[in-house]
């Protein structure tokens, strides 16, 4: 006699209509050497540049996939490092606090001339900012998915962000 089967039905987070932009968000540790905000852009430290940060060991305080920096300006660092976005409302330094690694956050954004259109590919700057000023061979960590009108302002906006794998190279 075949054993009869259970059927569950399992509440998902599936949308009704359209990719879902779900938000993954870590705990990481703020070694910039100022407070962070809610929206900007850090670094992973994977290259152990702070102090703390002594081992790339996953779960660690003293992990460079734990403590995160302010984006350097050396140009292989936009190009292969990973990023997050604050989404703490604030971060002390030495302090903990959440971050996003992909998914629809607020981020600040800013372009030296013009407006951000939505869809507008978005690179990384030295100054914690999403960059709409972007060349050939920037690493695309985001999309901006709404306008932003005055972005020669820092302006915090709604982006799909994904900053360990990027969204491609301009």
């Amino acid at each position: 006699m075949p054993q009869e089967i259970e059927m569950q039905t399992v509440n998902s987070a599936q949308l009704e209509y359209g990719m879902e932009c779900r938000e993954h968000t870590v705990q990481v540790i703020n070694r910039t050497g100022s407070t962070l905000s809610k929206g900007d852009v850090v670094m992973f430290d994977i290259k152990l540049s702070s102090t703390e940060a002594t081992s790339n060991s996953p779960g660690k305080d003293s992990s460079g996939l734990a403590n995160v920096v302010a984006p350097s300006d050396a140009a292989a660092d936009f190009k292969f490092a990973q990023f997050a976005v604050i989404t703490s409302d604030t971060i002390a330094d030495n302090a903990s606090g959440t971050a996003a690694v992909r998914g629809q956050v607020d981020a600040f954004v800013i372009k030296a001339s013009g407006s951000i259109a939505a869809g507008d590919p978005l690179g990384v700057d030295a100054n914690k900012n999403l960059t709409a000023d972007i060349t050939s061979g920037d690493k695309i960590v985001g999309r901006a998915a709404v306008a932003a009108t005055t972005p020669a302002t820092r302006t915090r906006v709604s982006c799909l962000f994904e900053g360990i794998f990027a969204l491609g190279v301009q």
